[in-house]
């Protein structure tokens, strides 16, 4: 069962197949899942590739539609990547970047996947259109129990 703040529903796209950047069928084929601006998802890799910062966005099912909302693809990966520059370019933060290039990494992580815990920053949009299953609520910590609840 999925729960949200203001019905039930499902976004077939965050329902769809997800691959690891190792994948042979590449970026493209990674599950029909992009970005707002039509990027391909990057995914955590079973081990980071250096120990410098990265930030995680946070991919979950839409239960209802907003205008011009766009569930989970809002900001993704953008606004981490945007933030992780700034990040690097007014402090000494290391910031762990693309093999090759200058762009930082923005892994979409599942509430249900253990990578979500080797994520030092983030971050979800368009929250108001989430919809969480059982399997995770239960991994959200909830006030003093440790164990999150869900609105029906």
């Amino acid at each position: 069962m999925i729960y949200g703040a203001l019905g039930s529903g499902r976004d077939v796209s965050a329902s769809q197949e997800v691959c690891r950047p190792s994948d042979p069928r590449g970026p493209a084929d990674r599950g029909g899942l992009r970005g707002e601006q039509g990027d391909p998802a990057e995914l955590p890799p079973a081990q980071k590739p250096d120990g410098n910062f990265t930030a995680c966005h946070i991919l979950y099912t839409s239960v209802r539609r907003e205008p011009a909302g766009a569930g989970w693809r809002t900001d993704y990966p953008w606004g981490e990547r945007h933030l992780l520059m700034r990040l690097a370019e007014l402090t000494k933060t290391r910031v762990s970047l693309v093999t090759g290039g200058k762009t930082p990494h923005s892994w979409l992580v599942r509430l249900t996947d253990d990578a979500l815990f080797r994520c030092p920053y983030l971050m979800a949009s368009d929250v108001g259109t989430i919809g969480l299953t059982d399997a995770e609520a239960s991994r959200l910590p909830s006030g003093s129990s440790g164990r999150a609840s869900s609105r029906r």
